[in-house]
């Protein structure tokens, strides 16, 4: 069985995944009683090449996606910086 190729959270793909949370869970947990914070952390955390803050206790979908949309921002804002020195 091939293991599935799982790119880093990004910020298209915290909004797509987001976006499909909301639509399928409204802002609280799913159906297993995961929240979203929870189910992004395991999701990407695993096979992630930079450490992920945080996100496994916000019970609100907005609050771990805001939470997680800031880090991927300051990850950006870094690598431009890094970039330009």
């Amino acid at each position: 069985m091939q293991e599935e190729t799982l790119s880093p959270l990004t910020l298209e793909s915290l909004s797509r995944e987001y976006s499909d949370w909301i639509k399928e869970n409204g802002i609280g947990r799913n159906k297993d009683d995961w929240r979203f914070g929870q189910y992004l952390f395991n999701k990407y955390q695993p096979r992630a090449d930079r450490r992920l803050p945080e996100l496994f206790y916000p019970e609100s979908a907005t609050d771990a996606y805001i939470v997680a949309m800031n880090y991927l921002l300051d990850q950006e804002k870094t690598k431009r910086e890094n970039n330009e020195h």
